[in-house]
């Protein structure tokens, strides 16, 4: 994923369109929620302290769209870095209409 995002930027320079990819690890879904997944499976404490709320990582996606995050390019942005959870201290969850 890492290869392919960089690789995928660098082919998109000059064209205004950027490429990342979001690491969102542990995201409480119902899937997660039936394989087992949400019993600490691979990701430590340490990197999961709760499993996410998916509007989490769907805020950093908006984040990134958006025109704050255009200047962002090549980046596979793990959501469980103290300063990307910074940026998602949303006041209320993003909403999708």
């Amino acid at each position: 994923m890492i290869h392919f995002t960089r690789v995928l930027a660098t082919e998109l320079l000059g064209t205004g369109v950027t490429a990342n990819a979001v690491d969102p690890r542990l995201v409480g879904t119902q899937l997660a929620r039936q394989f087992g997944e949400m019993g600490g499976g691979g990701a430590g404490p340490q990197f999961a302290p709760r499993p996410q709320d998916p509007w989490e990582p769907a805020s950093l996606l908006v984040w990134l769209c958006g025109p704050v995050g255009s200047w962002i390019n090549g980046q596979v942005v793990d959501v469980y870095n103290p300063i990307v959870r910074g940026l998602l201290q949303l006041p209320v969850p993003v909403t999708f209409s």
